[in-house]
């Protein structure tokens, strides 16, 4: 029982710290795309969202699974407390990273013409693309290292390497704006990829530091490591595979958006580059931002799973993810109430535009599901269902392309909208239903969403109508307070309900527990 609350003080001690950096660099994040909408205009964020979205696949392709199968190999291992096993599956996992990050650089690089002007079809891109491929071999090393520290729980001195990162991201890339700017929309969107890639590489060296440094702490024996490259290609390959697959047709549908919007002439390239870099660029991040908060929690899931299913421990893995499911459900209907009600003060005060908040809007309704699909695809991962999470991901990813086709024409931005919903639901519904085949779950509708999603409205508009808001005065530090201060009262009406509901169940009465 001891060993267990050790663990559980630990995970919680990660999990908060890392969630407390991810909101940190969310924030500066957000902020930094203020920064560069108004520097760079909502044509210039269209087309670095356009070099994002091969980014996305090249990064897949340079880290191949390697991040999980680090996490499940040396969670499992010292688990079992079979230390040279974990030491081989590090040495092993470095090795692959290598060789498949270092083939995607190669072919990016020499490539950069190609995908420019016959994928992107834009040649201002190409100079992006290559400064993009230079980073990737840093970005696989850095999905070795923090799949390690993530499955040792030690994720203090990685986070705090994110939050450099983070930091120097942005000053080389204002240094760069002011020198590349001038010449052009291509130099400006270059100099923003390459501060990124000289930051991703400035990580790379302090966390390679701290890692070797951390390393060495492994130094029991135990465990056979014959075998090591097959147990890590089975976790690695099919993780690797579903994310070529998904990575490339999202790719895909991240080229065609834009295309889409300029079907029958309606829109003009650079108008449909505008509409792209105002929703995916300005609108998404907004909407994302709590998912910082999240992704620390559900990313220390996947050991504990892997930890508890190798000690064959299904009563305690029943438990945690029906919990995960429940807390989640509450955290997001809080952000949802928040980001609908202060989504135009947002739109305003963070871009100047009207437009970007009824985007914001749109897609709060959204958050719950793309949180539950988060949490639940994390859970099937540690379980060990890493096949069934890519073949429901590929069928999500042709889902979302073949409705950018269909209904993107005829509905402009609010049809791509439409896309993430039902392709959210449809991921969500495949993932839940093969997680309560692997666990017992026990869910409350009542409990989970219509309690919560009831208190969250009230405290996010009794707050929103007791301070005055004027978008276009309001500073955004005052309106982040005020929107903390929502979900504040939020979580305080959660406290007495579930207070009223305990002093109930003295008398006999169900108990009903929402925190």
């Amino acid at each position: 029982m001891n060993g267990m609350s050790e663990r559980m003080r630990r995970f919680l001690f990660n999990a908060i710290f890392m969630a407390a950096a991810a909101l940190l660099m969310r924030t500066v994040g957000v902020s930094y795309n203020a920064y560069l909408s108004e520097r760079i205009g909502a044509e210039g964020m269209g087309l670095f969202a356009l070099v994002i979205s091969i980014q996305g696949f090249a990064v897949t392709f340079a880290t191949s699974g390697v991040q999980l199968a680090v996490m499940r190999l040396v969670s499992e291992s010292l688990g079992r407390g079979e230390e040279a096993a974990a030491r081989a599956a590090l040495r092993r996992a470095t090795c692959y990273a290598l060789c498949f990050s270092g083939v995607a650089c190669l072919i990016l690089f020499f490539a950069a013409p190609l995908f420019g002007v016959y994928v992107l079809g834009d040649a201002r891109t190409v100079l992006s693309l290559r400064f993009l491929a230079l980073s990737l071999p840093a970005f696989s090393l850095c999905a070795v290292m923090n799949g390690y520290f993530t499955a040792v729980g030690r994720v203090f001195g990685a986070s705090g390497i994110q939050v450099a990162e983070q930091a120097a991201r942005i000053g080389i890339t204002v240094c760069l704006l002011g020198v590349m700017a001038p010449r052009g929309m291509e130099y400006t969107c270059a100099a923003v990829v390459a501060g990124a890639a000289i930051a991703q590489g400035l990580s790379c060296a302090l966390l390679s530091v701290r890692y070797l440094r951390d390393r060495r702490r492994i130094r029991g024996g135990g465990g056979d490591a014959r075998g090591m490259n097959r147990r890590l290609l089975h976790i690695a390959l099919p993780v690797a595979f579903s994310s070529y697959i998904r990575s490339g047709l999202l790719t895909v549908e991240h080229i065609l958006i834009p295309r889409s919007l300029t079907h029958g002439g309606r829109r003009t390239k650079e108008e449909a580059l505008g509409t792209y870099g105002t929703l995916d660029g300005m609108a998404l991040p907004v909407v994302l931002y709590p998912m910082a908060v999240l992704s620390s929690f559900s990313g220390l899931l996947v050991p504990v799973f892997a930890e508890h299913c190798a000690r064959g421990e299904r009563r305690q893995v029943d438990r945690i993810a029906s919990r995960a499911l429940h807390l989640t459900t509450v955290f997001a209907m809080g952000c949802t109430a928040v980001l609908a009600v202060f989504s135009r003060d947002l739109g305003v005060a963070l871009y100047h535009s009207e437009l970007a908040g009824r985007y914001i809007r749109l897609l709060a309704p959204v958050v719950p599901l793309m949180f539950l699909d988060h949490v639940t695809d994390c859970a099937l991962k540690g379980l060990g269902e890493q096949v069934w999470s890519m073949w429901v991901n590929i069928a999500d990813s042709c889902l979302s392309i073949l409705l950018v086709i269909l209904i993107l024409p005829s509905q402009g931005a609010v049809g791509y909208i439409y896309v993430i919903v039902i392709a959210e639901a449809f991921n969500f519904t495949l993932s839940l239903a093969r997680l309560c085949r692997v666990a017992h779950l026990r869910y409350s509708p009542v409990r989970s969403i219509l309690l919560p999603g009831a208190a969250a409205l009230l405290a996010a508009f009794s707050v929103r109508a007791l301070f005055h808001i004027d978008s276009y005065t309001v500073n955004v530090p005052w309106l982040m307070a005020q929107m903390i201060f929502a979900a504040a009262v939020y979580l305080c009406v959660l406290a007495a309900v579930s207070g009223i509901s305990r002093l109930r169940a003295k008398g006999g009465a169900p108990r009903l527990d929402i925190l």
